[in-house]
Protein backbone atom coordinates (compact mmCIF):
# COMPACT_ATOMS: atom_id res chain seq x y z
CA UNK A 1 0.00 0.00 0.00
CA UNK A 2 1.29 3.56 -1.03
CA UNK A 3 2.47 5.88 1.81
CA UNK A 4 3.16 8.58 -0.26
CA UNK A 5 1.01 11.55 0.73
CA UNK A 6 -2.05 12.43 -1.77
CA UNK A 7 -0.85 16.37 -1.69
CA UNK A 8 -2.35 19.84 -1.13
CA UNK A 9 -3.02 20.13 -4.96
CA UNK A 10 -4.84 17.31 -5.07
CA UNK A 11 -6.85 17.55 -1.47
CA UNK A 12 -7.75 21.39 -2.57
CA UNK A 13 -9.22 19.84 -6.28
CA UNK A 14 -11.13 17.09 -4.09
CA UNK A 15 -11.95 20.02 -1.85
CA UNK A 16 -13.62 22.43 -4.79
CA UNK A 17 -15.57 19.60 -6.04
CA UNK A 18 -17.21 18.37 -2.73
CA UNK A 19 -19.09 21.54 -2.73
CA UNK A 20 -21.34 19.66 -5.63
CA UNK A 21 -20.86 15.81 -5.44
CA UNK A 22 -19.99 14.03 -2.50
CA UNK A 23 -17.32 11.31 -3.06
CA UNK A 24 -18.78 7.83 -2.05
CA UNK A 25 -20.30 4.57 -3.38
CA UNK A 26 -24.26 4.57 -4.35
CA UNK A 27 -25.33 1.44 -3.29
CA UNK A 28 -27.33 -0.12 -0.59
CA UNK A 29 -25.60 -1.95 2.36
CA UNK A 30 -22.51 -0.57 3.63
CA UNK A 31 -20.40 0.91 1.01
CA UNK A 32 -16.85 1.51 2.51
CA UNK A 33 -15.70 5.28 3.69
CA UNK A 34 -16.13 8.44 1.55
CA UNK A 35 -16.24 12.50 1.81
CA UNK A 36 -18.98 14.81 2.16
CA UNK A 37 -19.35 18.74 2.52
CA UNK A 38 -22.04 19.48 4.55
CA UNK A 39 -24.77 22.86 3.96
CA UNK A 40 -22.52 24.80 6.97
CA UNK A 41 -19.64 24.39 4.92
CA UNK A 42 -18.02 21.27 7.22
CA UNK A 43 -16.60 18.46 5.71
CA UNK A 44 -17.07 14.68 6.91
CA UNK A 45 -14.75 11.52 6.49
CA UNK A 46 -16.49 8.51 7.49
CA UNK A 47 -18.36 5.01 6.95
CA UNK A 48 -21.06 5.07 4.21
CA UNK A 49 -23.81 2.92 3.83
CA UNK A 50 -27.45 3.90 1.49
CA UNK A 51 -25.50 6.54 0.28
CA UNK A 52 -24.83 8.76 2.84
CA UNK A 53 -22.27 8.74 5.90
CA UNK A 54 -23.81 7.18 8.68
CA UNK A 55 -20.42 6.71 10.85
CA UNK A 56 -18.49 10.04 11.12
CA UNK A 57 -14.55 9.07 11.68
CA UNK A 58 -13.41 12.69 11.41
CA UNK A 59 -15.28 16.32 10.69
CA UNK A 60 -13.72 19.45 9.78
CA UNK A 61 -15.39 22.75 10.23
CA UNK A 62 -13.29 24.93 7.85
CA UNK A 63 -12.30 23.81 3.88
CA UNK A 64 -8.66 24.69 5.26
CA UNK A 65 -8.66 22.08 8.13
CA UNK A 66 -10.08 19.15 5.73
CA UNK A 67 -6.95 20.25 3.08
CA UNK A 68 -4.56 20.30 5.66
CA UNK A 69 -5.40 16.65 6.85
CA UNK A 70 -6.36 15.29 3.59
CA UNK A 71 -2.98 16.57 2.03
CA UNK A 72 -1.06 14.52 4.75
CA UNK A 73 -3.36 11.40 4.17
CA UNK A 74 -2.05 8.53 2.07
CA UNK A 75 -3.33 5.18 0.89
CA UNK A 76 -1.75 3.39 3.40
CA UNK A 77 -3.12 5.71 6.33
CA UNK A 78 -6.74 5.55 4.54
CA UNK A 79 -6.60 1.54 3.84
CA UNK A 80 -9.58 -0.40 4.95
CA UNK A 81 -7.95 -3.76 5.72
CA UNK A 82 -11.31 -5.64 6.34
CA UNK A 83 -13.56 -4.36 3.34
CA UNK A 84 -13.09 -4.69 -0.75
CA UNK A 85 -10.41 -2.64 -2.10
CA UNK A 86 -12.23 -0.74 -4.29
CA UNK A 87 -14.33 1.02 -0.91
CA UNK A 88 -10.74 2.10 -0.02
CA UNK A 89 -9.45 5.81 -0.71
CA UNK A 90 -7.02 6.00 -2.64
CA UNK A 91 -4.92 8.48 -5.35
CA UNK A 92 -6.54 6.55 -8.04
CA UNK A 93 -9.75 7.11 -6.45
CA UNK A 94 -9.43 10.54 -5.96
CA UNK A 95 -7.87 11.87 -9.26
CA UNK A 96 -10.70 10.00 -10.60
CA UNK A 97 -13.52 11.58 -8.79
CA UNK A 98 -12.00 15.26 -9.84
CA UNK A 99 -11.68 14.48 -13.20
CA UNK A 100 -15.67 13.13 -13.46
CA UNK A 101 -17.50 14.57 -10.59
CA UNK A 102 -17.39 18.23 -12.48
CA UNK A 103 -20.23 16.82 -14.33
CA UNK A 104 -22.19 14.65 -12.02
CA UNK A 105 -24.38 15.91 -8.36
CA UNK A 106 -24.78 12.46 -7.20
CA UNK A 107 -22.31 10.09 -9.03
CA UNK A 108 -21.05 6.93 -7.72
CA UNK A 109 -17.22 7.69 -6.75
Amino acid sequence: MPTTSFGKELAEQVADRLVNCPLMHRHKMKAGRGIVRMEDGSFIYGEVADSQIYNPIIKFSARDKFVAWLSEQSEATLALKDRYPEENITRERLERYVKYSEKSTNGDF
